[in-house]
């Protein structure tokens, strides 16, 4: 109700902190914040790895879709990383590509 009606985003701190809730809204709003910082931080390292096996693509791909699923970022730099990786990799075991003849490389 507090956003919808009365443009929350746009009060200022001591307008946010009048309404009833004001001080939990504050807490949930540092927490966001904190998490955001803490996020960005996690996936710093990861936006430089490249991938050494078809598990690391994978788990590429899974950071990929959280991010497009949960929080509308840019995954493209996962998904380019584990395509190069599985594009041009081959099974350890026989020596087939990861990917079928004919796929798009």
């Amino acid at each position: 109700m507090a956003i919808t009606q009365f443009d929350y985003f746009n009060l200022s701190d001591a307008e946010r902190l009048a309404f009833p809730t004001g001080r939990e809204m504050a807490v949930a709003d540092a927490e966001c914040r904190r998490l955001h910082v803490a996020r960005k931080a996690a996936l710093a390292p990861l936006e430089k790895a490249k991938p050494e096996s078809a598990q690391d693509a994978v788990a590429l791909l899974s950071i990929a879709y959280h991010i497009l699923k949960f929080e509308e970022g840019d995954a493209w730099p996962y998904v380019q990383k584990a395509w190069s990786f599985l594009s041009e990799s081959r099974c350890p075991g026989c020596g087939a590509t990861h990917l079928p003849e004919g796929f798009p490389r």
